[in-house]
């Protein structure tokens, strides 16, 4: 590189020589010869050297990304141990994992040509291995190792084709509505994976779904329109886990009937029970479980405002246990369940049956879903507002645990303070009013309903918070919190650790409780200290 400039310098010096000698040359001959004309042509041009003109990056049409991470979390309980309920049976137990060991790889395929296609696919491997005590069969408080299974998961499947005014998406694929934040009443559109509230990425709690969406540039707005075939349900868990709907205040006979299902079997056998239970009661069909919806976005100055609207079904599994079935199920004698009220057991199951598919009922109730979010700008804040009304959401009666369908309005009020992606705070206040009567989906005499909910008043008010800040460069401070007004309860994780790049590791705690009743009353005992490393790619 050296040697060139030099050649390069050593011929624009003889090159300015030339021209000056040549010019001296010139005068002295117009001095001797006034009469005659000279005439002196410079090719300056061709003495400089010439720049070759540099050429635009050309447009790779066919691209392709990857992106993923790995991480590996070990987790820890700090209850008390002991048997919960405080000296119930065995069958009657809700066992408790003292430890767990979770891994989650994660990765995303994008294949892009141009600006007019793209195909993307994800999916994810997960497995777990727990410490656990105190389950049904057990002695007493006893601890065993049991193991999960590997889980893969399909996520994002779909192809998108990309006009000048309109786009289109078909396949599986996770579809956002809402003005985004911690709590979103808008994003109703796909199902979510809730079996652990521990779960830290939430690429691994969104569950795309198929669908077909088109988005229509109008030049006033941006109209979008999605329909969904087929329907899918949340995933969560009914019962054998520390986040699982049974807990040991829940209901004497839901206990019991899975407590006895439960003895002598593992962990993964009761999973495939009650996916088997909710799957085979989760509408299969393309007219059963179809789902449309549309939004309508316009953008003006600084305010982005949307509007929407869904028919489909609730997410949230309406359960219900026939009262008849229950109360035989308290008072029967758990050594002879297979003997002699085996009998009554049928002759319940078969009148309920016959009556409106009992004993025990799952449904998914449909409803009618409106909303509007506003997302602008106040100097270095984001304000976001989120409003929603739903014909009908899924709850739960606390004295019975069966399902109780209520209308219900929410609104959120955020804003967002962000210098980088390691240092935002997040503020945002919820408030939610259940509207109207009790929707029956299970024609009874006996309603099985009465008394306060479970997780929810009449008016619910909270406020959620994330605080995210670096220090150092590489040190960051994390804490995500709920508190609850109404009911009150609470739910903190503070985290502080290392970030770099492509590799972060924390030292965590999860800390939760409340009134009797609430979210955190219900899982009082899952106070967590855990450590996780990520590593992306």
């Amino acid at each position: 590189m050296k040697s060139s400039v030099v050649a390069v310098a050593a011929l624009l010096s003889i090159a300015s020589v030339s021209s000056f000698a040549s010019r001296v040359d010139a005068k002295e001959a117009d001095a001797k010869e006034p009469d005659e004309i000279v005439e002196i042509v410079e090719d300056d041009e061709a003495k400089r050297p010439v720049k070759k003109p540099e050429r635009a990056p050309e447009e790779r049409p066919d691209q392709i990304a990857f992106r993923g991470f790995t991480r590996l979390t070990l987790a820890a309980g700090m209850a008390a141990r002991e048997i919960a309920p405080a000296g119930a049976p065995s069958e009657e137990r809700v066992g408790y994992d003292r430890g767990a060991l979770t891994t989650h790889t994660y990765l995303d395929v994008k294949y892009s040509r141009g600006k007019t296609f793209q195909a993307v696919l994800s999916g994810s491997l997960a497995y777990g291995g727990y410490l656990a005590e105190s389950r049904p069969g057990y002695l007493g408080a006893e601890r065993k190792l049991e193991s999960g299974r590997v889980e893969p998961v399909l996520r994002e499947a779909y192809v998108g084709i990309y006009g000048e005014h309109v786009d289109l998406r078909l396949g599986q694929q996770r579809i956002v509505w809402g003005a985004g934040g911690g709590l979103a009443p808008n994003d109703v559109l796909n199902a979510r994976d809730v079996r652990n509230r521990m779960q830290l990425d939430q690429e691994m709690i969104d569950l795309p779904t198929p669908a077909v969406r088109a988005d229509f540039d109008l030049g006033v707005g941006i109209l979008g329109v999605v329909v969904q075939p087929f329907f899918v349900p949340d995933r969560l868990s009914l019962y054998g886990g520390n986040w699982s709907l049974v807990q040991p205040d829940s209901p004497r006979s839901y206990r019991r009937l899975f407590g006895l299902y439960a003895e002598d079997r593992d962990r993964n056998h009761i999973d495939d029970a009650q996916a088997a239970l909710v799957g085979a009661r989760s509408p299969s069909g393309p007219l059963d479980g179809a789902s449309i919806g549309a939004s309508f976005k316009v953008h003006a100055g600084k305010l982005d405002t949307s509007f929407y609207y869904h028919w489909g079904r609730d997410r949230t599994p309406y359960i219900y246990l026939d009262p008849a079935f229950s109360r035989q199920l308290e008072i029967a004698d758990p050594d002879k369940v297979d003997g002699l009220v085996f009998d009554a057991f049928q002759s319940q199951q078969k009148k309920a049956e016959a009556a409106y598919g009992g004993p025990l009922v799952i449904r998914y109730y449909r409803r009618h879903h409106v909303g509007f979010d506003a997302t602008t700008t106040a100097g270095p804040l984001v304000l976001r507002a989120d409003a929603s009304y739903d014909t009908a959401m899924t709850f739960f009666s606390q004295g019975t645990l069966n399902s109780v369908a209520r209308g219900a309005a929410q609104g959120v009020v955020g804003m967002e303070y962000q210098r980088a992606l390691d240092k935002v705070i997040s503020v945002e206040a919820w408030y939610m009013r259940l509207v109207g009567p009790e929707m029956r989906l299970v024609p009874v005499l006996d309603p099985a309903n009465r008394g306060p909910l479970l997780f929810s008043d009449e008016n619910n008010v909270g406020v959620a918070s994330l605080v995210r800040w670096s220090f150092f460069e590489n040190l960051v401070f994390e804490t995500r919190s709920f508190v609850g007004v109404s009911p009150t309860w609470y739910m903190v994780r503070p985290e502080i650790g290392y970030n770099a790049p492509s590799f972060t590791v924390r030292v965590g705690l999860l800390l939760v409780d409340g009134e009797r009743g609430s979210f955190g009353g219900v899982y009082g005992r899952n106070d967590t200290a855990y450590v996780t490393a990520r590593h992306s790619f």
